[in-house]
């Protein structure tokens, strides 16, 4: 695994795609980009295209990186998978009511990462590749205009 998150630092490797349990509706992906950045990506599914929230971390090294993300899933690099390599990502959910779980669930993430609630590796800060609202009134009050 570690000669592929080497190689796959010019094209960025999946090491943990996975269903979140926290959001119903949502996958969470942890990757390895160039630059020893780790992206920690949440998709509702059905729309693999684009992620609704991206979260970045930046590490001194390679090492320090691979050594979070060890504790961060609670595995060590040995048992990872190269999802770039299998293409396997969840499709489905047993609930048929998507559309409402995923709502209710994009709310309680961006909840999350305004109150910072959200588990992240603790070694690095993440920030959001996109914006953030400041308050959970905020993200309603712009949901309300964009729904």
């Amino acid at each position: 695994m570690f000669n592929y998150i080497e190689l796959g630092r010019l094209y960025g490797v999946r090491v943990d795609v996975r269903l979140t349990p926290e959001y119903p509706g949502y996958i969470r992906v942890v990757g390895f980009h160039r630059y020893n950045e780790v992206i920690i990506e949440f998709y509702a599914l059905g729309t693999e295209e684009e992620a609704a929230i991206e979260l970045v971390g930046k590490y001194a090294s390679l090492e320090q990186a691979i050594n979070s993300i060890e504790n961060y899933l609670g595995m060590p690099i040995e048992k990872w998978t190269n999802f770039n390599k299998t293409g396997e990502f969840p499709s489905e959910l047993e609930n048929q009511d998507l559309v409402s779980q995923i709502t209710k669930s994009h709310r309680k993430l961006v909840a999350d990462i305004i109150s910072q609630r959200i588990k992240l590796p603790l070694e690095v800060p993440f920030v959001s590749k996109h914006e953030i609202w400041n308050s959970i009134e905020e993200y309603d009050e712009f949901m309300k205009h964009h729904s």
